[in-house]
């Protein structure tokens, strides 16, 4: 009767084992993930930055460890916000995926996310709008050139549909 104890003390010492082994995992991919931000995407969103500081008059970046940021005024009403963060992947081949998204952000939206925050108390991303493009791309095989290329894409994207919009509104008005 005596071996039950045994058996529980071996189950836990393995169970601790297993814990321990799994936290080293994490804590190693935590790192490769912060020099990847560090050396390939922060580099990339500076890059861009710069680039548009030429054209565009409110350029904004926020980089953190494993978050890029870059929000781009396209007009006094709408801006364009891209960022990057990373994701655990669900699929057997890749450890970790980038979740890059582009959304429109119109200034009424803003207004209005301020007021329910306050309102609430509650955190912005809770009512942020969806992103209106966005991309998993598996971080060991993300290029500077994939990023770029998404993000222009998604400006380009919401920057027309903002002229649309703005047409729209001059016919209705005219």
């Amino acid at each position: 009767m005596e071996n039950w104890k045994k058996e529980l003390e071996s189950f836990f010492k393995e169970q601790k084992k297993i814990k321990k082994e799994q936290d080293r995992k994490i804590k190693k991919k935590k790192l490769e993930i912060q020099k990847f931000f560090k050396t390939v995407v922060h580099p990339i969103f500076q890059e861009l930055e710069t680039e548009l500081k030429k054209y565009v008059k409110a350029v904004n970046l926020n980089l953190r460890g494993q978050y890029a940021e870059i929000l781009v005024e396209i007009d006094k009403e709408c801006k364009y916000r891209y960022d990057i963060i990373p994701r655990v992947s669900r699929t057997p081949e890749h450890d970790v995926v980038l979740l890059a998204r582009g959304t429109r952000i119109s200034f009424q939206n803003e207004v209005n996310l301020k007021k329910q925050v306050t309102r609430k108390k509650k955190k912005a991303s809770r009512t942020q709008p969806m992103p209106s493009d966005f991309n998993f791309l598996p971080m060991e095989a993300t290029s500077k050139t994939e990023i770029i290329k998404h993000f222009i894409n998604g400006y380009k994207k919401t920057a027309a549909e903002r002229l649309k919009q703005m047409d729209a509104n001059f016919k209705m008005d005219g």
